[in-house]
């Protein structure tokens, strides 16, 4: 099949390239007989007590170089604005959003699914993008402390980097500066201290 085949298919849904739903599921979840999408959503919804589906859904497509797909070979905007599934049933976790705001985070995908900077090693964590920026499509910087709620507090991770020298966590005459100083997700992290020092530390 070739890729413009391939997309308009996939262009059908979820069961345009999965006629048999029931068969993709993980072995750890529990036997299922449904092909239907919109029964997935009763349990996975973006607010729903299985929001793990949108995590492997989007690793496990973004980073398979097979997927010829986009975001519209799932997904869809309806008359009232609402981005969801194309299959869902109406009312199950829509998003307002525009076609200009879904496109512009594809290479964020992209990057969190395949890349070498800290939104994979998020991605790997089951991070999604919700979970640090607070929306399903952010439009700025995590807020200040955020990285803190997973990470524990300055105290803590400068005890977990004591022995590195000198200790990029503990308090400095800068006081507490924010993680993305030095951190961060879809790009290189630096080492802020480098600004005016010549510190030789590798930041992840």
């Amino acid at each position: 099949m070739n890729a413009i085949r391939a997309t308009q298919e996939a262009r059908r849904g979820c069961t345009g390239c999965h006629v048999n739903l029931s068969e993709e599921v993980p072995e750890s979840h529990f036997k299922v007989t449904i092909e239907e999408v919109k029964y997935c959503m009763i349990c996975h919804s973006i607010e729903g007590p299985a929001v793990a589906f949108e995590w492997a859904i989007h690793l496990d497509h973004y980073s398979t170089p097979e997927f010829v797909g986009d975001c519209w070979s799932c997904h869809l905007i309806d008359e009232e604005g609402s981005f969801r599934l194309i299959e869902a049933a109406d009312g199950n976790g829509l998003i307002k959003a525009t076609k200009d705001v879904v496109e512009k985070m594809v290479p964020y995908f992209q990057s969190w699914a395949t890349s070498v900077h800290l939104d994979r090693r998020h991605a790997h964590c089951s991070v999604t993008c919700t979970v640090c920026h607070g929306t399903f499509f952010p439009h700025q910087r995590p807020a200040a402390g955020q990285c803190l709620q997973c990470h524990g507090s300055y105290q803590h991770l400068a005890a977990l980097t004591r022995d590195v020298f000198p200790n990029p966590h503990e308090e400095s005459h800068l006081g507490e500066i924010m993680c993305t100083y030095c951190h961060k997700a879809h790009q290189e992290s630096v080492l802020f201290c480098k600004n005016c020092h010549d510190f030789d530390l590798e930041v992840p």
